[in-house]
């Protein structure tokens, strides 16, 4: 990679593997990620300031010791195999995957029509929002396609797949050490009811996308939705029939706090994974009611179910504030994907 420092670890370097398998001990997110534009959060992360990133960044074990799902690490490795070939990602896509394969809708820089005919996005709310443009980030979830261009996508794994296709959905690594659930290139490996299958599924603002296919080449499912809702489980049902879909919840109702009861809550938030490796959520008061922007997404509005809690409505999630003896507000808890992330409040 020219012009670039890349990190490692004890003298071991990060590997094409490592970065294609999440293996490479780089984090989700890039510790210089600080976006303008939280509906936006990608726009103004460039080259340079990747570049920056990997240079300073000290890994914090060994690249191929343990999983850990990293979009910069994505990004790292189409700006590697583009450069490889000395052209941009955008024509490394058109000229390996969507010119062969004839996926005329597909691309990392959507042409006038495609973009007269994108499907505009929208948050859990139903509000409108805005496609994220992901700059250099694009290899990581970049790409706009169509629901036809992506059973092509799925039926070249699917139908005597080529060298490079199979060798994408050979396993290579576990997801942990007592994991079932293996990783190949990108797609992720499970077994259910019987049946192996590969899939992978996707989150950017105001969509959301999945796709998967049973290894015997029998069946494939594409979700695409323009509402950032996560899709994985109808995915699924869709892709293994009788599989049940979780059931519908009944909206949550709110409740009106005081002004000044909702400025008690304003600060940032932050949980530290390993040294340069934190993610923040800021709390900030909006016009009318709290708004909450984690790193790497976007902001959206908080709605009180009582004191000290409260849910979100553009994603499923909800946080519970905390307070020390004297009843101060010293930390928050993130309730989301069935995890609890326990938050301090930054002093």
């Amino acid at each position: 990679m020219p012009c670039y420092t890349v990190p490692a670890f004890d003298g071991k370097a990060i590997s094409l593997l490592d970065l294609a398998t999440h293996y490479s001990s780089l984090p989700r997110l890039p510790d210089n990620f600080a976006p303008k534009d939280p509906a936006n959060p990608y726009a103004d992360y460039t080259a340079a300031k990747q570049r920056q990133f990997l240079a300073a960044y000290h890994l914090p074990r060994a690249p191929g010791s343990a999983f850990d799902y990293s979009n910069i690490g994505y990004a790292v490795l189409g700006t590697a195999l583009a450069a490889r070939e000395g052209r941009s990602y955008e024509a490394r896509l058109q000229k390996r995957i969507a010119v062969p394969l004839g996926m005329r809708s597909t691309s990392n820089q959507p042409t006038h029509g495609m973009l007269a005919r994108l499907a505009p996005g929208h948050l859990v709310t139903g509000e409108p929002t805005q496609a994220w443009y992901l700059n250099v980030v694009a290899s990581a979830g970049g790409v706009y396609s169509s629901a036809r261009d992506m059973l092509a996508y799925l039926q070249a794994y699917m139908f005597k797949p080529l060298r490079p296709y199979a060798l994408a959905v050979k396993p290579q690594r576990p997801l942990a050490p007592d994991s079932k659930t293996r990783i190949g290139l990108a797609w992720l490996l499970e077994l259910q009811h019987g049946q192996s299958y590969a899939w992978h599924s996707g989150q950017t603002g105001g969509y959301t996308s999945y796709a998967a296919f049973i290894t015997d080449g029998k069946r494939g499912v594409v979700v695409l939705t323009n509402t950032a809702r996560t899709i994985d489980a109808l995915g699924l049902s869709a892709l293994l029939p009788g599989t049940p879909l979780p059931p519908l919840k009944k909206p949550q109702a709110a409740i009106e706090l005081p002004r000044a009861t909702l400025a008690e809550y304003v600060a940032e938030y932050v949980l530290a994974h390993s040294p340069g490796e934190n993610f923040t959520l800021t709390v900030a008061l909006g016009k009318q009611e709290l708004e909450a922007a984690g790193t790497g997404v976007g902001s959206a509005p908080l709605f009180a179910s009582a004191k000290d809690q409260f849910f979100f409505r553009a994603i499923e999630a909800e946080l519970t504030f905390t307070r020390d003896a004297a009843g101060k507000i010293a930390g928050a808890v993130l309730k989301q994907g069935g995890q609890d992330v326990v938050l301090p409040r930054k002093q």
